[in-house]
């Protein structure tokens, strides 16, 4: 996947008066929240459509974003790039551009998907697992002596029929749920077993609830129901 990295002429001007305004952080600091480029608009060509999204959430959506030296800047519309892992800012609800500053938590707020309005947190900086990097975004399902996160893995396929000059390009998101207990990240594989020895420090209790509940932990909410649980001793 090839970066655009077009320079956007008059917009810098133009993005650092608004940045200056709308967050809540020092003037010179605000006007390097962004890049002066141009972000990464997935495969924007004329003969292209698109099934599935690489982002998240798929429109805009305001937000709070903590960067790595603790300043808060508060309600930008921004989204995820699950491919690159880039966070995207919308500057003049035509402009995308690239936040350039170390991202360390997302805090979408009030999004509206449908009929639904929902709100969640993404965080970095966890220790590397799998194919995963510190600087790897994961939704935070559950937080306490252990969080429950949630890797969003996006890939793509083209189909291009024969003798046409159109693609579809289809995305597809692969779900894996982590535990960081410990200063450590562990894989959750579906089953009560691999839940159980995630929270290792308090298992017995752990499993008497699993058992007591009936659950198999196959589902995501029967695995949030455990965390809930395990951070609420």
């Amino acid at each position: 996947m090839k970066k655009q990295t077009l320079v956007v002429r008059l917009v810098a001007a133009i993005f650092c008066i608004m940045v200056i305004g709308q967050f809540s952080a020092q003037s010179q600091e605000a006007a390097t929240f962004v890049r002066n480029q141009r972000g990464d608009q997935f495969f924007n060509k004329s003969n292209l459509t698109m099934e599935g999204s690489p982002y998240y959430p798929y429109q805009f959506c305001a937000a709070n974003i903590k960067v790595a030296n603790g300043n808060l800047y508060q309600k930008p519309k921004v989204r995820l790039g699950l491919i690159d892992n880039l966070v995207y800012y919308l500057a003049d609800d035509t402009t995308e551009l690239v936040v350039g500053m170390p991202v360390e938590k997302i805090e979408f707020t009030n999004c509206v998907e449908g009929i639904k309005i929902f709100s969640t947190t993404f965080q970095s900086g966890f220790p590397a697992v799998d194919k995963q990097t510190e600087a790897t975004f994961y939704q935070v399902l559950d937080t306490g002596n252990a969080k429950l996160l949630k890797h969003l893995l996006v890939t793509y396929t083209d189909d291009k029929p024969y003798n046409s000059a159109s693609i579809t390009r289809v995305f597809k998101t692969t779900e894996t749920l982590y535990a960081n207990a410990g200063g450590k990240m562990v894989k959750l594989n579906k089953g009560k077993e691999s839940v159980i020895n995630a929270l290792q420090d308090k298992k017995a209790q752990v499993e008497a609830f699993i058992n007591s509940k009936g659950l198999k932990c196959k589902k995501e909410e029967d695995v949030l129901m455990v965390f809930n649980y395990y951070n609420s001793l």
